[in-house]
């Protein structure tokens, strides 16, 4: 029963990056980053001349 708990700079709770500080700052930095990468991904499709109503249902899965 006598363990240690390690300390971590950040940790993930509930879809919630949690950072030592206790700032918002990774959390944000985390989701811009996930923006970021799921609209270039949508940029891409977009050069295949997909039918927008695709596009759009991929924008509602993912983004």
């Amino acid at each position: 029963m006598n363990s240690t708990v390690p300390t971590v700079a950040s940790f993930r709770f509930l879809g919630t990056t949690i950072s030592q500080d206790l700032k918002w700052d990774t959390h944000i930095d985390a989701t811009i980053k996930k923006a970021q990468q799921r609209l270039y991904f949508l940029r891409q499709l977009r050069k295949f001349n997909l039918p927008q109503e695709l596009l759009i249902h991929f924008y509602s899965a993912v983004i």
